[in-house]
């Protein structure tokens, strides 16, 4: 995850899914406490204008597709890195 966030760009996003809400809480809390990142959204998947799920109504992905099709929860988290990162001082 530090890799991830140190080569995003400002204002860059990262797209988390999942079919455990629990995963999500949790990156949701370690993105914005550890890394912080800002949430956009966090929660049941549905389409938003950072998912562009819409376009894809049977899912992005293989794992979405198995989920959505087969009407199974699925969530995803939408962070963004600010235009000006704060530096963390948590390790």
């Amino acid at each position: 995850m530090p890799h991830l966030v140190r080569i995003l760009k400002p204002q860059g996003t990262l797209i988390w899914a999942s079919d455990q809400e629990f995963y999500i809480r949790e990156a949701t809390f370690v993105s914005e406490s550890k890394h912080s990142l800002k949430t956009l959204i966090s929660g049941q998947l549905t389409p938003n204008s950072f998912n562009h799920l819409a376009s894809f109504p049977e899912g992005r992905t293989s794992f979405e597709k198995k989920f959505l099709t087969s009407n199974q929860p699925c969530f995803e988290l939408v962070s963004q890195k600010s235009e000006f990162p704060i530096q963390n001082t948590l390790s």
